[in-house]
């Protein structure tokens, strides 16, 4: 079997929106990626509240809290492109901008 195709498998055998962290850390190593996230809106998940998006990333805690309390879910290039397409998005498709993107970017 493929990593695709497993990848696939493992999505399908998912009990939970909790496993998802795990499967996603599982998709970085087989693909050799730095980090995985996974951005979802209007979910039926009753755990995560309906103005708030699903969020599961490979991304450390810290890195998280930061990212919600600063609100860069606003300016976040590769959220307001993934929200109009379905393919993965490679962040050296982005400029670093200015003002608060070149903050984001760091």
């Amino acid at each position: 079997m493929n990593g695709f195709d497993a990848t696939l498998e493992e999505v399908d055998q998912l009990g939970d929106a909790e496993q998802i962290p795990a499967l996603l850390q599982r998709v970085a190593e087989r693909y050799g990626l730095k980090t995985v996230a996974y951005l979802g809106t209007g979910t039926l998940d009753r755990k995560v509240p309906r103005h708030e998006p699903f969020i599961a990333v490979t991304y450390p805690p810290e890195w998280v809290e930061r990212y919600r309390a600063r609100g860069y879910l606003n300016i976040d290039p590769a959220i307001q492109i993934g929200l109009r397409r379905l393919l993965p998005i490679d962040w050296d498709e982005f400029g670093k901008g200015g003002g608060n993107l070149r903050q984001f970017f760091g």
